[in-house]
C-alpha cells in the first residue's frame, strides 16, 4: 500500500518509519513481513525521485515566468506539500480505522 503515499512529506515518513522497522529485525511481526519491506522502500524511493524531478521541473517554469519576485523573501521556504487535501487518502485512512477496530473487537 506504499503507492497510496502521495506527497513528498508523506512519502518521507513513510521511508523513515520502514527504515525504522528494518532495525527490528527480532520483532515477529517485522520478521513476517520482511520480505515486503525492501520492495517497498523501493518503490517509495522510485516515487520520491519522480516527485523531486516533478517538483524542480515546476519551480523552474515558475521561475521563468515569475521575475518581479525583489521582496528578498525565499517562498520555496514558505510553500508546503502539505496544503492539498487529499480525499482519497483520507478515506483509505478511515477505512484502515475501521477495520482495525473491527478486529480489536473481534479479538476480545
Amino acid at each position: 500500500d506504499t503507492d497510496c503515499f502521495i506527497g513528498l512529506h508523506d512519502r518521507k515518513l513513510c521511508v523513515i518509519g520502514l527504515c525504522h522497522l528494518l532495525q527490528m529485525p527480532e520483532n515477529p511481526a517485522v520478521a513476517g513481513h520482511s520480505q515486503q519491506l525492501v520492495p517497498s522502500l523501493i518503490l517509495l524511493f522510485d516515487g520520491l525521485k519522480r516527485a523531486y524531478a516533478a517538483r524542480n521541473e515546476d519551480d523552474s517554469d515558475e521561475d521563468s515566468d515569475d521575475d518581479d519576485d525583489d521582496d528578498g523573501v525565499d517562498n520555496e521556504l514558505l510553500d508546503s506539500d502539505e496544503d492539498e487535501i487529499d480525499e482519497e487518502g483520507q478515506v483509505y485512512l478511515e477505512s484502515l480505522a475501521e477495520k482495525v477496530k473491527v478486529a480489536s473487537q473481534g479479538a476480545e
